[in-house]
């Protein structure tokens, strides 16, 4: 007996590899999005990162950084 999982567009479907062969190529360095990132914030500054990524003329992807 074969079972098949499917899901939502939030879920997983094993018939749709797209999700794990875009991270495969991240972890490879095959794709590099340091380019993608405007900007990184301290988490202290977390207030001023959500004001800054919710303004996409001025903000691609905005990181925040825990350490």
């Amino acid at each position: 007996m074969t079972q098949q999982f499917s899901g939502s567009s939030f879920g997983w479907n094993p018939h749709h590899t797209e999700f794990a062969e875009a991270v495969e190529l991240i972890n490879t360095g095959g794709i590099d999005l340091k380019p993608m990132i405007t900007q990184i914030y301290p988490i202290d500054k977390a207030v001023e990162a959500f004001a800054l990524a919710g303004d996409r003329s001025k903000a691609m992807k905005v990181q925040l950084s825990f350490s």
